[in-house]
């Protein structure tokens, strides 16, 4: 159980296990997620090459399959605005 959160100068610090957390950025010829579970890297993949965000779904799988973390665990998703194409996956 988390106690507290701080934030510092842009930094959060939680004091106990931290969050579950997802980043994804899809917004270039990239895609790239990231699953933090306590604190520390769980899995992470980065694709590169064109339209790879049609393939979210299914990276997003297995990485959650690789942490042994269900969905229902993610407490926080981070993704990445852009810049990017105007019709790009945000």
């Amino acid at each position: 159980m988390r106690k507290h959160a701080k934030n510092t100068k842009n930094k959060i610090l939680y004091f106990g296990p931290g969050p579950t957390i997802l980043a994804c950025d899809t917004s270039s010829s990239n895609l790239s997620l990231a699953l933090w579970k306590n604190g520390k890297l769980a899995a992470s993949k980065n694709l590169s090459g064109t339209k790879r965000s049609h393939l979210l779904a299914h990276v997003l799988k297995e990485l959650l399959t690789k942490a042994k973390v269900p969905v229902s665990k993610i407490q926080v998703a981070a993704f990445g605005l852009g810049p990017g194409s105007y019709t790009g996956l945000r």
